[in-house]
């Protein structure tokens, strides 16, 4: 959604709110899943642009980011396979994603992180 389009409804949806900060959250709700969105498409969208990119991704995240959307699904699930890359550097990227976003918001801590750390564990332990 563009800025203009975000400005034009809420320009229409003004008549029902009454208060300021319900039309900022209420644009915050509807642009819940495009940071997250354009993380996966175009910063996340392979293992070697995932460690690449993964300082900007880390310093973009906000807890309004992982709010509920269609595209928290997908962005556990790119974590998940980051997690189980063969690349060294991809798994950092994927557990450094899981750490983010478990401390911005607790509910996707809660489930995913069983299967986060069962894959970090043996992961970390290995000497090399």
């Amino acid at each position: 959604m563009t800025e203009k389009e975000i400005i034009l409804l809420a320009g229409y949806t003004k008549i029902f709110l009454s208060q300021t900060s319900d039309l900022i959250d209420f644009i915050k709700l509807m642009e819940s899943g495009s940071h997250i969105k354009s993380l996966l498409q175009f910063h996340l969208a392979s293992d070697p642009s995932s460690v690449k990119n993964l300082p900007f991704c880390l310093s973009t995240l906000t807890p309004e980011c992982l709010l509920p959307s269609a595209h928290l699904a997908k962005w556990t699930n790119r974590i998940h396979s980051l997690i189980h890359s063969k690349d060294s550097g991809a798994r950092w990227a994927g557990l450094s994603l899981a750490y983010k976003t478990s401390l911005l918001r607790r509910t996707i801590m809660i489930e995913c992180a069983q299967s986060w750390v069962m894959v970090a564990l043996p992961a970390l332990s290995v000497r090399k």
